[in-house]
């Protein structure tokens, strides 16, 4: 289970739709063009994210039905989401992305930008 903050739920859920898009624009490229790191199955795992958040959002809920590698993907975008957008976020939308951040596999650490 992931808790996210009001405050960080519209933010999860844009960038959740802006990675769901660069996998599909990856996934059209010849395979041969792909990153090392792209895994093609990725789209479907940000998708069942972007639906618990929606859910999540509807329902009011901080509580996100997601574990494992959907969460893992999901936080692995806040690094760059958080960087393109540090001027524009409140502290308080900025403390709450991060602590859904802190969530993430040990993976992630030491990768969040600080303002």
């Amino acid at each position: 289970m992931l808790v996210v903050p009001q405050e960080a739920l519209p933010h999860l859920v844009a960038a959740a739709r802006q990675g769901l898009s660069r996998q599909e624009a990856t996934s059209a490229r010849d395979e041969g063009e792909w990153p090392d790191e792209f895994d093609g199955n990725d789209a479907a795992l940000l998708e069942m994210a972007l639906h618990a958040l929606e859910v999540a959002a509807s329902n009011g809920s901080e509580q996100v039905a997601l574990s494992g590698k959907p969460v893992w993907i999901l936080t692995g975008l806040l690094p760059d989401y958080v960087r393109r957008r540090l001027c524009d976020l409140s502290d308080r939308e900025y403390e709450a992305l991060k602590s859904v951040y802190r969530q993430a596999p040990a993976s992630h650490a030491g990768e969040f930008p600080t303002g």
